[in-house]
């Protein structure tokens, strides 16, 4: 907490007060009034938005007031609290995002909670407003389908974080971005699909990659070195852990044979060097091997880029739908099979020119 006011006040300390009051109200006169429905009352400035908290108003439209947001790991609004630590708000949370009235407090002080995001309680409905989308968290669902459902047909396109709250959050209504840990964020506007990003540092603020494409990122936070896109900053466990996000969102895809992918007959696929070397026509070090026990493993050693869907059809058609389900292997010699079976993945024409290389390469050993 008391590192969030210690950077607050450096901000503050930047420019002269009245200067940053003249900043407010230039912002709100521009643009607060269409984005924020009680920035303005009466004509006069009410609140002013900024990240990690607000700002309010006297009655001359002078900043009175400067109040911080206290967020969990998921940038849920856990508490508001002014410059001296007295608490004005305190929210907890049911796992969707309802607000439990029982132990909350002062819950009228401001609207902004679940992800950050404000809680519309217009006419009872209590909708968070995240952008694409509204959300009802008590349902909980999405009022409106996702305009990338046709991705993910195994998937309701109302469900939200595909019934997994708890480990993902939906920040802009749409949908990878993982930490060095390999603990996935959020998504870039492209939504989840294409080559990991991979942040580290304190001052990546995952809210503004939400509205960003990967270009802008980039643009953004390249040069202090905050973002890598690859593996490049990734310890084994954290590229497991990507991995294993990535068979998350694909559980129960539908394969080929009226077969469905899962996650549970699968199980976690880990990393482990040793098993994966050796293995034909892999080089030094293979990129997967899934042994007679159905136990896959994987290493860095795949020789394309780590894209959403180049790892899922590795391991979804080749992996699990040609060695686990199928059986199909060197010692059958009928490995090329498992090849063959990735061309059938839906997403096939979204992986790279070096996964499409390295599948025509394992099909023509036959």
């Amino acid at each position: 907490m008391q590192r969030i006011f210690d950077n607050i006040e450096k901000i503050r300390k930047t420019k002269p007060m009245n200067l940053i009051n003249k900043i407010i109200r230039l912002s709100l006169s521009r643009s607060s009034v269409v984005w924020h429905s009680e920035a303005v009352k009466n004509g006069q400035p009410s609140m002013y938005l900024f990240d990690g908290g607000y700002a309010t108003f006297d009655t001359n439209g002078t900043v009175d007031g400067w109040h911080y947001y206290i967020q969990d790991y998921m940038g849920n609004n856990r508490m508001v609290v002014k410059k001296n630590g007295t608490v004005e708000q305190i929210t907890h949370y049911y796992p969707y995002g309802g607000v439990i009235g029982d132990i909350s407090t002062n819950e009228s002080v401001q609207k902004y909670k679940f992800e950050g995001k404000e809680l519309d309680r217009t006419f009872g409905l209590d909708n968070y407003d995240i952008h694409a989308r509204q959300y009802f968290a008590m349902m909980p669902s999405w009022d409106r389908i996702d305009p990338l459902a046709e991705d993910n047909p195994q998937f309701s396109p109302y469900s939200y974080c595909m019934g997994n709250s708890v480990n993902f959050g939906d920040y802009n209504g749409m949908n990878p971005i993982f930490d060095e840990n390999g603990i996935y964020l959020g998504d870039t506007k492209e939504g989840f699909t294409g080559e990991i990003l991979v942040v580290k540092g304190m001052n990546f603020d995952i809210n503004k990659a939400n509205e960003m494409t990967v270009e802008e990122l980039l643009d953004i936070y390249n040069p202090d070195f905050s973002v890598s896109l690859g593996i490049f900053w990734l310890k084994p466990s954290g590229l497991e852990n990507v991995w294993n996000t990535i068979l998350e969102h694909f559980d129960g895809e539908p394969l080929d044979d009226n077969i469905r992918f899962s996650v549970a007959h699968l199980g976690r696929v880990k990393y482990d060097l040793d098993k994966t070397s050796g293995s034909k026509g892999g080089g030094d070090y293979a990129g997967w091997k899934t042994y007679p026990d159905g136990n896959t493993y994987g290493s860095s050693g795949y020789p394309y880029e780590t894209t959403v869907e180049n790892i899922a059809a590795a391991l979804l058609l080749h992996e699990y739908y040609g060695h686990t389900v199928k059986k199909w292997g060197d010692s059958q010699n009928n490995h090329y099979k498992c090849y063959e079976a990735i061309k059938k993945f839906r997403l096939y024409d979204k992986t790279t020119k070096s996964f499409k290389d390295k599948t025509e390469e394992g099909i023509n050993k036959r």
